[in-house]
């Protein structure tokens, strides 16, 4: 079985629920998957990362991931084609901060983290840990999602 089949509880709790939901409970996952990351984040992720963690704190507002966005898409379009994953892991963050601001996806909330997923693993792979975060978020009840 591999992770891409654990995706399976996230379309269940969809079900359940609705997109929107799904789609919060999917950027906590993202956001403390990239937080535990062992391997250090590139500059820009790491601030977004730190921004998108007081934005759900709600010590931040929308603006500032708009901000952030904008300092990604300018980090992306200026970024040579980099070895060891650094761009790759840099749009998976600005896919977090992209739907931090409109939790919607079209192709569902397991879709939006498998693409997440593909984008990480790039850089860093640890599916054991990508695996608890997910039945973490989807099989119990969740005080707050981002």
């Amino acid at each position: 079985m591999t992770v891409y089949d654990s995706l399976s509880i996230v379309d269940q709790f969809e079900e359940r629920t609705d997109n929107r939901t799904a789609v919060k409970r999917a950027c906590d996952v993202m956001l403390r998957y990239l937080m535990e990351l062992k391997r250090p984040l590139p500059d820009v992720a790491a601030q977004s990362i730190k921004i998108a963690r007081e934005y759900c704190a709600g010590s931040r507002g929308i603006q500032s991931l708009h901000d952030e966005d904008k300092r990604i898409s300018n980090f992306l379009r200026n970024a040579s084609a980099r070895s060891n994953g650094t761009v790759s892991v840099v749009r998976a963050t600005g896919a977090l901060v992209r739907l931090l601001q409109e939790p919607t996806w079209g192709g569902g909330a397991s879709e939006a983290l498998s693409n997440f997923l593909n984008w990480v693993d790039e850089f860093e792979q640890d599916h054991t840990m990508f695996k608890r975060l997910l039945e973490g978020a989807f099989n119990s009840p969740h005080e707050q999602d981002c």
